[in-house]
């Protein structure tokens, strides 16, 4: 999913500097491509970094892994989300993180 928000981001990025036509006349709709843009990059980092922290068995990245993969399931990652949830909180999981 990392991925997939860094590659919205840049192509955010892009459309908002080589679309003049249609944002020309709005400065709204400029301003809202590069700030969606910029926030979908930062979140792509962020998930990054736990997932990161993960593979260190971080606990705050254990929790934010749930939380995250809670956000998913009502979205288009909804399999990730499903997978991630079943993955994070196997009973081997859990007790390697919560110690």
């Amino acid at each position: 999913s990392a991925v997939i928000y860094l590659l919205v981001g840049i192509m955010l990025l892009i459309f908002s500097f080589f679309l003049p036509s249609v944002l020309d006349g709005e400065p709204f709709f400029k301003t809202t491509f590069v700030l969606s843009a910029v926030l979908s990059i930062a979140f792509g980092i962020f998930v990054e970094i736990v997932i990161k922290s993960l593979k260190k068995h971080k606990f705050w990245a254990w929790i934010t892994g749930i939380i995250i993969c809670g956000l998913y399931i009502p979205s288009i990652f909804i399999i990730l989300g499903i997978i991630g949830l079943v993955g994070l909180l196997n009973k081997d999981v859990r007790t390697d993180f919560v110690k």
